[in-house]
């Protein structure tokens, strides 16, 4: 992999600096039933029951030295937790240290970290969401 020196955002020191991937942004109309959003190499798993009605749910994965998400409509809230599964292929890592899936302020500043699991050989984080917000992958 090619050696990162890229200089990140005000207030982003604690998120993962990463090559930038294309942007991408996906709206899909998920139910009660449940259903999957694809956007760039990220997924979102919204389970059977999570949502009382259904939504139109837009997710932009912007091109970026971070791995960052943004999700609509803002303040979703879901009666049981998303999944959320974001790569950082292709990011810089920190030896053994796992990143974690952050809830991130408009000007990318961390609020809060999400309980998160990693597959370190796979270069994957996956975080529960209980709401809409930014997310991004941070130390």
């Amino acid at each position: 992999m090619q050696a990162l020196r890229l200089k990140l955002p005000p207030g982003g020191n604690r998120l993962v600096q990463c090559l930038p991937l294309a942007y991408d942004s996906v709206t899909q109309v998920i139910g009660p039933e449940g259903g999957e959003l694809n956007v760039g190499p990220h997924t979102l798993d919204v389970p059977p029951g999570a949502l009382g009605d259904t939504v139109r749910i837009t997710a932009v994965a912007p091109s970026d030295i971070v791995r960052w998400i943004r999700f609509k409509p803002e303040g979703l809230v879901f009666r049981q937790p998303a999944s959320l599964s974001m790569s950082y292929k292709n990011c810089k890592t920190q030896g053994t240290r796992s990143p974690r899936i952050a809830l991130v302020s408009d000007s990318m500043n961390v609020q809060e970290y999400l309980f998160s699991a990693t597959d370190q050989w796979a270069k994957w984080v996956i975080g529960d969401l209980q709401h809409f917000s930014n997310y991004a992958v941070a130390w």
